[in-house]
């Protein structure tokens, strides 16, 4: 009895391998496709701790070295950038200045440490707002992006005159990345 199942198992075996089916017949026909990616790099700028909403009395004559919080830079790993600040809203002849009005103001810059005034000399005035170039201390920090956030430490620096009068001075920045 086990001799025949055997049998049975074989012949049901070979009954089947030489049924198949081949719903491939004719001929074939095939075609290429080129595929093409580019892939670019990518930057971001958070300016989100950057303060300096402050109150000084008036008698200080110098307002340097102020810590005013911090520029992050996030670029693709790999990707060449230069961040800077443009001249601000009330820029003229070389200088920022905060302003009260137009009797009142006084100049400043934001620095790097080491009295390294930043600006955007460098990036030919990527918005168009700060076109001085003759101002060799105005720096734009390079970088290479790293795919993390490449923090930079900002100070206020501004020496004021005893004519200032009392009141609140501003000024608006704008901080850019080009890469």
């Amino acid at each position: 009895m086990k001799m025949q199942r055997k049998s049975l198992v074989i012949a049901t075996s070979l009954a089947l391998a030489t049924f198949s089916y081949n719903g491939f017949a004719g001929t074939a026909s095939s075609g290429d496709v080129a595929l093409s990616i580019t892939l670019t790099g990518a930057c971001s700028i958070d300016v989100a701790s950057v303060d300096l909403v402050k109150t000084y009395t008036l008698g200080a004559a110098d307002l340097s070295n102020q810590a005013m919080g911090s520029v992050s830079i996030n670029c693709t790993s790999g990707q060449t950038y230069y961040w800077g600040i443009n001249g601000g809203t009330h820029y003229a002849t070389g200088n920022r200045y905060m302003q009260l009005d137009a009797s009142n103001e006084f100049i400043y810059s934001i620095e790097l440490t080491g009295d390294v005034a930043v600006g955007d000399k460098g990036i030919a005035a990527i918005d168009g707002s700060y076109t001085d170039t003759t101002t060799t201390q105005l720096y734009v920090s390079p970088g290479d992006g790293t795919g993390a956030a490449q923090v930079t430490n900002l100070l206020f620096d501004a020496a004021i005159n005893g004519a200032t009068v009392a009141g609140t001075y501003t000024d608006t920045v704008q901080f850019v990345v080009a890469w």
